[in-house]
């Protein structure tokens, strides 16, 4: 009896290993350079307020597929910094706010390095009319502030994978 029940014992965690090392291998998918990964920001971001080096709060605004295969949830965490930001000023000058996204985790854990190439949003600028009419009226015109960028909380932004990754989905 005792034998039969050690055999026993041996023969599920036989399969118990067996299930678990199949279950983690998965299948790779290779999620290429250039693909795009649609990002919603988490709270409002203005040129205003912005420094240089801060953090920003950003999640996937949708799943992202490769063929059927998952490979970033959506809602998943963006690492995303202010590389540069700029208040509005004088003669028409706008504000701006270049941001970096820098990584975001795939469904099996790793960080997916991304670029951003449209992440510069830059305010309208009032330079050219501010000019002609400072020519025509007055020197005070100069004095006309430009517009700070405002980024509402929501607000859709596209980042690109920077590299060719493998992704173990399941």
């Amino acid at each position: 009896m005792k034998k039969n029940l050690i055999a026993v014992t041996i023969c599920l965690l036989i399969g118990i290993i067996a299930s678990t090392q199949s279950f983690s291998q998965g299948t790779k998918i290779k999620a290429e350079e250039g693909t795009v990964v649609r990002v919603k920001s988490l709270a409002d971001i203005s040129s205003k307020d912005a420094k240089s080096g801060d953090l920003v709060d950003f999640v996937c605004a949708e799943d992202i597929f490769i063929g059927d295969k998952l490979i970033i949830k959506e809602n998943a965490r963006v690492y995303a910094r202010i590389e540069e930001a700029e208040q509005a000023k004088a003669a028409g000058k706008q504000g701006s706010i270049k941001i970096a996204f820098e990584g975001i985790k795939a469904v099996d854990g790793q960080k997916i390095p991304l670029r951003s190439v449209k992440g510069t949003t830059e305010g309208k600028s009032t330079l050219a009319s501010t000019v002609a009419l400072s020519l025509v009226v007055s020197p005070l015109f100069l004095l006309k502030k430009g517009k700070e960028v405002n980024l509402p909380k929501g607000h859709l932004l596209e980042a690109y994978v920077a590299q060719d990754v493998e992704i173990v989905v399941q």
